[in-house]
């Protein structure tokens, strides 16, 4: 009787292994995992006629019920039996250290995926991004932020072999020397730096430099860039409090840990926090990272502009309170670089990116491969007057309306004006581009992200965003330029401003 009693019992209990995890199934869309930072397969994601029995297996897999405390439970077990990491982000290095373990990243280290041709369009786009900032008067600094293998080598499992070949930083500042980009590839100086400091984590947030690391790296930067802002107070110690935090798990993940990471924080904030004044208004590819802060007691009137990954992602507390204005925009928007230029008229550029995004990432999604810009509209050119039938027309319109020969700038709580449009040009509008003056400041309106969805073969579009409190001076005018032919079409559209701001406010 008793052994019955136990074989239903352990029937019992072996239904409900089955049963339960798959009663719990989360059927919810658009979830993630926090244990292992994954987006759940979802049921639209496969179907009957594409590769079903994969699709439907990984769904169970992702969904089934308990699967984060078992995969809890064994990453745990294999750690503190066998101090091994079985985890799908990370592996173990030496002296405890903890590394990001994607194949890229690995491959990375053996200096064995170094895509050149990619390295050679990327620089380029650089170069040309250089050369029309500098048209623009505008500085430029490129900044490359190091893989944690790449600053502690010595760490990384040994069982990984490293070919002769040069590693990814040193090809891309090779190359980089090669142009007049400014650059900083701070790979030397963290080196020297980590003698005195753990500059990147033993554990925690394995594919970032930490804060100590990171104000090394922000200091270089802020070096370069004070022969174009000299005006702009050095970035220094003194302006912090330097504290240390606990964490008991990885960064994102729940795999535990016991770490002090080092904290800096502002001993006074003054800057206003502007993240919302623009954003629902602009164009923007993706708003990761998204900051702006306005600093009216700043001592000057620069403004700075970053492109930027999650290097440099938590760092605007080393720029908001010396500058007049900061913006952080995710690298990403990089195709829509022109339209940014002419919406915020910074006075700085920083692109930055990190060695492991340009691994893998980069290289799936970047195109930089042909990347134009509009060149700005040279004042000084001798400009022959146009002799073809050139009209523009307004198709959209936002914070502001045309009446006759009139603008009005809408008190509508927007805070930019926006103006969308075409420009028709005879049989093929070729090499025309559309500009704009706005007192005695010219503006270009078509962008690379703008020219590569034109498919008509009369016309082209435009898009003209501007600030509202830079709506300066009585008069908007909209003027064309064919800049094969050097011919200039002026006055397509000149209108009186009413509404606009006054220059001092």
């Amino acid at each position: 009787m008793k052994k019955k009693f136990a074989d239903v019992l352990f029937c019992f209990l072996c239904m409900a292994i089955l049963i339960i995890p798959m009663a719990l199934l989360n059927v919810k869309p658009d979830q993630t995992s926090a244990i292992d930072n994954k987006r759940l397969t979802e049921w639209e994601s496969f179907s009957f006629q594409n590769n079903f029995r994969n699709g439907f297996q990984n769904y169970l897999n992702d969904r089934i019920g308990f699967r984060e405390e078992a995969i809890d439970a064994y990453t745990v077990l294999n750690d503190k039996l066998f101090h091994v990491l079985v985890h799908p982000l990370y592996m173990y290095g030496q002296n405890g250290n903890i590394y990001y373990k994607e194949s890229s990243y690995i491959a990375g280290f053996q200096r064995i995926n170094n895509n050149e041709a990619f390295m050679d369009s990327m620089i380029s786009f650089l170069e040309k991004t250089k050369d029309y900032l500098d048209k623009k008067d505008i500085g430029f600094v490129y900044f490359l932020a190091p893989d944690k293998k790449t600053i502690y080598p010595e760490y990384f499992p040994k069982t990984v072999h490293v070919s002769n070949n040069k590693s990814w930083t040193e090809l891309m500042e090779e190359k980089l020397s090669k142009t007049e980009v400014d650059f900083v590839v701070p790979v030397e100086e963290l080196k020297k730096a980590k003698e005195e400091n753990v500059i990147y984590n033993v554990k925690y947030d394995t594919t970032h430099w930490n804060e100590l690391g990171a104000f090394v790296g922000h200091k270089l930067l802020d070096q370069r860039l004070q022969k174009y802002l000299s005006n702009v107070s050095p970035l220094s110690e003194e302006d912090y409090d330097l504290t240390y935090e606990h964490r008991d798990s990885l960064d994102i993940s729940k795999f535990r840990i016991d770490e002090n990471v080092p904290k800096y924080v502002l001993k006074e904030e003054r800057a206003e926090d502007g993240g919302t004044l623009l954003v629902n208004e602009m164009v923007l590819n993706t708003n990761t990272f998204y900051e702006h802060f306005v600093n009216p007691q700043a001592d000057n009137d620069e403004v700075a502009l970053f492109f930027l990954d999650s290097y440099f992602g938590p760092y605007s507390k080393f720029y908001k309170e010396r500058y007049k204005e900061v913006y952080f925009l995710h690298r990403n928007n990089y195709q829509a670089l022109q339209y940014y230029i002419n919406l915020i008229q910074p006075d700085v550029v920083i692109f930055e990116t990190a060695e492991r995004s340009m691994l893998e990432e980069m290289q799936q999604f970047y195109y930089f491969e042909g990347y134009r810009y509009v060149p700005p509209f040279d004042q000084k050119r001798e400009y022959e007057e146009g002799d073809r039938e050139v009209s523009l027309s307004f198709d959209s319109m936002a914070g502001a309306g045309v009446s006759g020969k009139l603008l009005e700038v809408y008190d509508d709580g927007l805070n930019m004006m926006t103006i969308q449009g075409s420009l028709y040009v005879p049989e093929s509008p070729g090499d025309y581009h559309v500009y704009v003056k706005v007192g005695n400041t010219y503006y270009e309106t078509s962008y690379e992200y703008l020219m590569l969805q034109e498919t008509s073969s009369t016309s082209k579009q435009f898009q003209f965003a501007i600030q509202k409190r830079f709506l300066h001076g009585e008069e908007i005018e909209f003027f064309a330029v064919d800049n094969a032919n050097g011919k200039l079409y002026k006055n397509l559209v000149r209108l009186e401003i009413k509404g606009a701001q006054e220059e001092n406010e």
